[in-house]
């Protein structure tokens, strides 16, 4: 169901519901997998994230966060800045977990 965000029977974020035992019936626990290509002309960063922040902020909001913070943050700082953006200021009601990978090309 879409209540905003995708929800298993309108209860819990479809990235929590896997283990779940109430909706062990209707919840599968294999994974969608995606491959994606990187390439040194556009790509240098991608971020993983729940969906406590991908409910207050889309992919570009959060690659312009990214780019915009990453002077004053670095890149050691740069996930927690986001789950600050996230919490406390566009107010995710989510838990919020990020994981920024920077890549590095030779």
């Amino acid at each position: 169901m879409w209540f905003g965000v995708w929800r298993v029977n309108g209860v819990l974020g479809v990235s929590r519901s896997i283990g779940d035992r109430e909706l062990r019936t209707i919840v599968i626990a294999e994974p969608e997998v995606q491959h994606s290509s990187f390439s040194p002309k556009h790509d240098d960063f991608f971020v993983l994230a729940t969906d406590g922040l991908w409910d207050v902020m889309d992919a570009p909001a959060v690659g312009a966060f990214v780019r915009s913070a990453i002077s004053s943050h670095g890149q050691d700082g740069i996930a927690k800045a986001l789950i600050d953006e996230a919490v406390n200021t566009r107010d995710s009601k989510d838990n919020v977990t990020v994981v920024v990978v920077f890549l590095t090309w030779p």
